[in-house]
């Protein structure tokens, strides 16, 4: 029920620090383009003079109507504005190495998947190896706004495809993307070292006594 009340909202949420090299620019181009209109939420923390030219650009394109301009937002707004949403955008461009190389690291791809959320992603090689063929992740060239168009109106033209989307973006959160898997080899890891380490003191102890 939920997935089908995003679904009919047709709200796309862009969360995280804003920029040129972030693509908020090409999702606004696309949002005004789009065929088949859909909302645009973006929020995060900017620089007055993008926040002023990211404001520019969704005058110019006329879409002051569709697109929402907020802050950054605290943990509880983050949570609603999630809820209500479809799905969930991270454009960024390849204009350093570690951008290049990113696919596993925005910490609001794993959000989003928390949340449900379908997202559109780089079409790079980082995102797709890591990725690979996961059934909520659809890609998009981030500097492309007819592409970010098109990637956007695939997850929403299909009901059953958004909904196998949704699903597979929170059972993709719940069996793999989540500290506590991700964290459970480090712990164990950590776990045979603070071990390791006893039993050698241990050693060294009984040594002692022994002489």
């Amino acid at each position: 029920e939920l997935a089908l009340q995003r679904l009919a909202a047709r709200r796309v949420l862009y969360m995280g620090s804003m920029g040129a090299p972030n693509g908020q620019i090409e999702a606004v181009r696309a949002a005004a383009m789009a065929a088949n209109p859909f909302a645009l939420t973006i929020i995060g923390s900017a620089r007055p003079e993008f926040s002023r030219a990211l404001a520019a650009e969704i005058a110019r394109n006329g879409c002051d109507h569709q697109v929402s301009l907020m802050g950054w937002l605290g943990d509880p707004a983050r949570m609603k504005l999630m809820a209500e949403s479809a799905l969930g955008l991270v454009l960024y461009k390849p204009v350093q190495k570690n951008w290049e190389y990113s696919g596993s690291t925005p910490m609001k791809l794993f959000e989003y998947a928390a949340a449900g959320l379908p997202v559109v992603v780089p079409d790079r090689k980082s995102f797709r190896e890591f990725f690979a063929d996961d059934e909520w992740v659809t890609y998009a060239d981030p500097e492309d706004p007819e592409a970010i168009a098109r990637a956007i109106e695939f997850i929403l033209a299909d009901r059953e495809r958004y909904i196998a989307m949704s699903l597979a973006a929170r059972a993709a959160h719940e069996t793999k993307y989540n500290y506590e898997r991700v964290f459970a080899p480090v712990l164990e890891r950590i776990r045979a070292l603070v071990g390791a380490a006893h039993d050698a003191a241990a050693l060294c102890q009984r040594s002692s006594s022994e002489k």
